[in-house]
């Protein structure tokens, strides 16, 4: 008697705890909070605005600062539109020069798009503000050469290597010191060799448009790699980026700045509000199916959006990882394929309940029958974002890869452990077991 007592007293508490976090966590996901506030002089008064707070993870239309830890691309979100000129360039090389400046954009932000409108380039960019760096990196030329120190003349001399010769190039930071690492090509190393035996002790310069960026003192180089050393890290970055991308075929200028609406419209909305719609569909086929035992399913729905959301939040943040289209289109199969499990099973425990079983044998026994099912659907899910995450790295594919891995995961633990867990201790304080 007393061993069945403990066991409902634990099971009471287990299942207080796991309610407590799944509505907390809810909450937190949708509205977030503020944690502290400061009080700062702005237009002539003083406000409060929020130092520390908890930001919304869970994408919705009622709290905005979901984007803070979600951030939709400048498609789906609105941002920032860069328009540059360049007179009389062709349609080609318009076009060419509008992908060079979007991988540059890319570069800094993770996400931008490019296009071509009656004779000019709009560049946007998932931001609300003006951005120095992008400002300064996209209208430079790019064109690069290395040449050699002359300390007699106290000058730089003509071009001794040039892009041919590059194989890639590496921004990097260590102790304040900035450097564009140029891994060279077998052909550019060649060169080198040959070079550095005919001038000793001497600097080899990195040019940008036909001025000095950084030096490197000139020697073999190691691995392939030199280091030129630059003033500051916009130095650095911005002659990466030029070397990553390639020169642009024409000169342009930037003509106007200005904030951007979203170019795909409300879609990001709509497909939040259908989202919703469709699970709170799911909600009401799991009580009308189940009776009480598909608050078990619900509650198991609730638990695997704030969890899952919490996953991709974190992972986006911890990589500056933007939100597209597609990325969108992925995270809806995510879902799909958890609530598919989710109706299986409890469709399953359903027909078990109503021949004469009670609520966690009838879930045992379901749950067995559908392992080889799931285990197949979500083992296919994890498979695939684990291929992404092996290809792609940390690029975009990549760590979308991560999400749809994560997924697969989460949905197998909480349709055979959270929902395990929730029915075992319902049944126990029922003594149904």
């Amino acid at each position: 008697m007393k061993k069945n007592t403990t066991r409902k007293i634990i099971s009471i508490v287990t299942l207080v705890v796991l309610l407590c976090a799944t509505v907390v966590g809810a909450w937190l996901g949708i509205a977030g909070r503020n944690t502290q506030y400061v009080t700062i002089h702005e237009d002539g008064q003083d406000v409060q605005k929020a130092l520390y707070r908890q930001v919304a993870f869970i994408p919705n239309t009622i709290n905005e600062n979901w984007r803070e830890a979600v951030r939709p691309s400048a498609e789906l979100g609105g941002g920032f539109n860069y328009t540059l000129t360049a007179e009389g360039a062709s349609a080609s090389d318009l076009k060419k020069a509008a992908s060079i400046i979007k991988d540059r954009a890319l570069m800094v932000l993770g996400n931008a798009s490019a296009k071509t409108v009656d004779g000019q380039i709009v560049l946007s960019v998932p931001e609300d503000s003006y951005n120095s760096l992008i400002a300064t990196i996209i209208p430079e030329v790019g064109e690069y050469y290395f040449a050699i120190y002359d300390s007699s003349n106290n000058n730089v001399g003509e071009a001794v290597l040039n892009r041919e010769h590059v194989k890639q190039a590496y921004y990097h930071v260590e102790n304040d010191t900035y450097q564009v690492q140029v891994l060279f090509n077998s052909k550019g190393i060649k060169a080198i060799t040959d070079l550095v035996a005919s001038n000793p002790g001497t600097y080899l310069y990195l040019m940008l448009d036909g001025q000095p960026l950084g030096y490197a003192y000139f020697s073999a180089p190691s691995n392939g790699v030199l280091a030129f050393n630059t003033s500051d890290w916009t130095s650095a970055f911005l002659a990466t980026a030029c070397m990553r991308t390639g020169s642009l075929p024409v000169e342009v200028s930037l003509s106007e700045t200005a904030a951007a609406e979203p170019a795909m419209g409300s879609l990001l909305n709509i497909v939040i509000i259908a989202a919703a719609v469709v699970l709170l569909l799911v909600c009401v086929w799991l009580i009308v199916r189940c009776g009480i035992g598909g608050l078990h399913g619900v509650w198991a729905l609730i638990a695997w959006v704030v969890v899952f959301f919490l996953a991709v939040s974190l992972i986006a943040v911890s990589v500056k990882w933007v939100m597209t289209l597609l990325s969108v289109i992925a995270i809806a199969l995510c879902v799909c394929a958890f609530v598919y499990g989710l109706v299986v099973l409890f469709n399953g425990i359903a027909s078990s309940v109503r021949s004469g079983r009670s609520l966690l044998p009838a879930y045992k026994a379901v749950s067995r029958q559908k392992l080889r099912l799931l285990s197949i659907v979500y083992g296919a899910l994890l498979v695939i974002g684990l291929l992404l995450m092996f290809i792609f790295q940390n690029a975009t594919y990549g760590v979308l890869g991560r999400m749809i891995a994560l997924s697969a995961i989460i949905s197998f633990v909480v349709l055979y452990l959270f929902t395990r867990i929730t029915i075992t201790c319902a049944a126990t304080i029922e003594n149904k077991r």
